[in-house]
């Protein structure tokens, strides 16, 4: 494979992954405003004022992008926003532990609750990177608008596609069998007290 197509192939699935778990973030928190709403309070980096818009909007905003990110429209001008507000999540985390706070981070929801920590700073932040690859090294694969001079084919960038849901899939997977062995050893060390 040539250089350039790795390339490409390497930004298609940023692309693909970044708007994955945009979407998987975003309908939980569509579902359960009020969870988000309240994690988004725990933060305490904007005023209370702000917290009721921003959580109404910016679970629209991430699947606005996450859904333009798959189908391919405006690929660059949606990775660059993704990767932005990634780095501002990633920023956002850091700050509160460094503040020493601890709660539920608010990514997925109520319904994959997790306690914010380093390693979501770390996901995020490289979640990031891999939007602004997108945003600058995207081929242009499977978008609706414009005309693609991509080298990769459409059938290279579904099964790429596809490649990236099983990541995305098995990330989510791994990281509730985690929480869940964690919560069961938890309780079986509270039973034997």
């Amino acid at each position: 494979m040539p250089f350039d197509e790795l390339i490409g192939a390497a930004a298609l699935v940023s692309r693909y992954v970044v708007a994955l778990v945009f979407v998987v973030a975003a309908v939980p928190k569509l579902a359960d405003r009020w969870s988000f709403e309240h994690a988004l309070a725990n933060y305490r980096l904007l005023p209370g004022a702000f917290v009721p818009p921003v959580a109404r909007w910016l679970p629209l905003l991430e699947l606005a992008c996450g859904l333009g990110l798959l189908l391919g429209v405006a690929p660059t001008l949606l990775a660059g926003i993704a990767g932005v507000l990634l780095a501002v999540f990633a920023v956002a985390v850091a700050v509160s532990l460094a503040a020493g706070r601890r709660f539920e981070c608010g990514c997925g929801g109520s319904i994959a609750p997790r306690e914010i920590g380093w390693r979501l700073v770390a996901v995020d932040t490289l979640l990031a990177g891999a939007a602004f690859v997108a945003a600058y090294s995207d081929p242009g694969t499977l978008s609706l608008v414009g005309q693609s001079d991509s080298s990769i084919a459409a059938g290279d960038g579904l099964a790429l596609l596809v490649l990236s849901a099983v990541l995305v899939l098995g990330s989510l997977i791994a990281g509730s069998a985690v929480r869940l062995r964690a919560a069961a050893d938890s309780a079986r060390g509270n039973t034997l007290r």
